[in-house]
């Protein structure tokens, strides 16, 4: 039995548990750390996504390093290459040919930390002026509440539209 990991289904609903405001039900995680537990011991081998993750395993479930394989996720190089062309392209379309542009890609649950991701950008513009956060995300509530609370260091307006950019900071769909 080879046993694929990409993540703890446990610690997982216990952040968005966090992440909603509600209580995480507890028989349900202790139920499903049973379960990862079992599944990762009596596996013959195990494949993960990274090194620390590979540590974690080790660590949480007491397993031999050598029953582990990492595997990291790969990614299509022709669909996702890197072009200067491009690249001037779009920070021409968004206005950002002289930005200093820090992007965040994803979802804002809350083990991607999004209200940390907002603090530090408004240190990066305390410190640079051109400073421009650029967020790719369905999810645009959860990251303007936390815009909200940083709107003097970030420099934000509310958008009128989902295609007008804020004020130091664009969030688009993906």
């Amino acid at each position: 039995v080879i046993y694929e990991i990409r993540g703890v289904l446990s610690v997982e609903k216990e952040y968005l548990a966090m992440y909603q405001g509600i209580k995480a039900n507890s028989r349900e995680i202790d139920f499903l750390k049973q379960q990862e537990k079992k599944a990762a011991t009596r596996a013959d081998a195990i494949i993960c996504v990274s090194e620390r993750f590979k540590r974690y395993l080790i660590q949480e479930y007491g397993l031999n390093a050598e029953k582990i394989e990492v595997i990291t996720s790969c990614v299509d190089t022709e669909a996702f290459f890197y072009s200067q062309a491009m690249r001037n392209e779009e920070r021409a379309r968004l206005n950002l040919e002289n930005r200093y542009v820090v992007v965040y890609s994803g979802s804002m649950f809350a083990w991607q930390l999004p209200e940390q991701m907002v603090k530090v950008f408004s240190l990066i513009k305390q410190i640079r002026d051109d400073a421009y956060f650029l967020v790719l995300t369905n999810e645009t509530e959860p990251i303007l509440s936390y815009i909200k609370e940083c709107t003097n260091s970030c420099r934000t307006t509310r958008r009128k539209s989902p295609t007008e950019p804020l004020k130091g900071i664009t969030i688009r769909p993906l």
